[in-house]
């Protein structure tokens, strides 16, 4: 993505927030803490896709908040690749089966839904799919 940005393909939007500035909140509670340390975490590219993922102001999704057996938390960390953190290997299985589009397109979905200002794509293709999702519900929260 640097190297397209660099080379003026792709222009990077301005974020109205930094990341430093924001996480600190997210994450002061100690029970939240010691339960994303407790989980197993990885990242996964999705370089077969046909869409590229969207981020937003409200891109973690936490399906089942982080008290739970099948808790998981997803965030995409660029346009082709996401971070996955687990409680248990079922849970990780069942991500791990689906293919690449539909990841893709789960994870565009919530991060959309749950959208409050602004959805970031790299260009306009996914107008309409933003268009018809954004903003209708709220962030789950991290202790679910």
């Amino acid at each position: 993505m640097d190297e397209q940005v660099a080379a003026g393909v792709v222009r990077q939007p301005e974020i109205p927030f930094a990341a430093a500035e924001v996480f600190p909140s997210m994450v002061q509670s100690k029970t939240v803490i010691r339960e994303l340390i407790s989980m197993a975490w990885v990242s996964s590219a999705l370089n077969q896709a046909k869409q590229t993922l969207l981020t937003s102001d409200r891109p973690v999704i936490m399906t089942n908040g982080l008290m739970h057996d099948e808790a998981h938390i997803v965030l995409p960390i660029s346009p082709r690749a996401f971070f996955l953190a687990y409680r248990t290997e079922a849970v990780f299985h069942q991500i791990a089966v689906r293919s690449q589009d539909e990841l893709a397109w789960q994870i565009n979905d919530y991060v959309t839904r749950q959208a409050i200002d602004f959805v970031y794509a790299i260009d306009d293709s996914q107008t309409v799919f933003i268009q018809k999702r954004f903003g209708e519900q709220m962030p789950s929260t991290p202790l679910g």
